[in-house]
């Protein structure tokens, strides 16, 4: 069976940064990479003019859009797609139970030149639940 590495990021400006690490990874040990995306839509309400479904339906349009432009960016890896809606920690986790990775690559936030805020709820849940180590990029 093939090497996988998930690679998890969110819509944010990041994204990109997390998911060449978790590529480049992928490249040197030959791994298929499952790309996801993680929408929390949870409590999300429209806002102006906008209605809650329109908000909605614009998270998982620019999600979409951006889990396409990484797909292309990984050059000569092969990489799937999954946008999923939910709690992130519990989803991601959920994910990596069905999917079993070698590795799973999230982003992290910096501070005074420390990981300082790690997603952190994300990030303990998954350190207590994964089968597989977790390799946090800081942005």
């Amino acid at each position: 069976m093939r090497t996988k590495i998930i690679i998890a990021v969110a819509d944010s400006p990041h994204a990109t940064q997390i998911a060449q690490q978790g590529v480049a990874l992928a490249r040197e040990l030959e791994a298929l990479v499952c790309l996801v995306c993680l929408v929390d839509d949870e409590g999300v309400i429209g806002e102006g003019p906008y209605t809650t479904a329109e908000v909605r339906q614009s998270m998982y349009e620019s999600a979409e859009h951006m889990l396409l432009k990484l797909q292309s960016e990984a050059g000569d890896v092969e990489c799937q797609t999954m946008l999923l809606p939910g709690n992130p920690a519990k989803t991601l986790g959920r994910i990596c139970q069905q999917q079993q990775p070698r590795y799973v690559v999230i982003g992290g936030h910096r501070h005074e030149g420390l990981v300082h805020r790690l997603s952190s709820q994300i990030a303990e849940h998954l350190i207590d639940t994964l089968p597989c180590p977790l390799l946090i990029v800081p942005c």
